[in-house]
């Protein structure tokens, strides 16, 4: 089963963190920090080799961390999410972000609204 954890150090720290384990092993994370309403992304993983085809258990553990960090945006009233690492935006425009102007965008609505194919 694939389940997404807050990691224990985020109460202490900026810098915060959620991740991913399949079967209680550990498969990928997310690294972020709140800049007022917005939740900026700084690291994310699994990053896929060809993000233009992602294979499925890729995009799903990815799928599942992006509404999970949704969840936890609005839990923390942040309502949008930013990342100005270029190397994400094409696996992050995989997950519904748009890159314009060197920075990926969305909104958490349309993150969590969102439904499988």
């Amino acid at each position: 089963m694939l389940v997404v954890k807050p990691d224990p150090k985020n109460e202490q720290s900026e810098q915060k963190a959620l991740n991913a384990f399949l079967d209680d092993a550990p498969c990928g994370y997310i690294r972020f920090h709140h800049r007022g309403y917005i939740i900026v992304v700084d690291e994310l993983l699994p990053l896929p080799e060809d993000p233009e085809r992602i294979d499925k258990p890729t995009y799903a553990i990815l799928d599942t961390i992006i509404r999970a960090i949704g969840s936890y945006g609005l839990n923390h009233s942040c309502y949008y999410f930013e990342c100005l690492d270029p190397v994400l935006f094409s696996t992050l425009e995989a997950l519904r972000f748009t890159v314009k102007d060197g920075m990926a965008k969305s909104d958490l609505s349309k993150i969590l609204n969102h439904s499988h194919d």
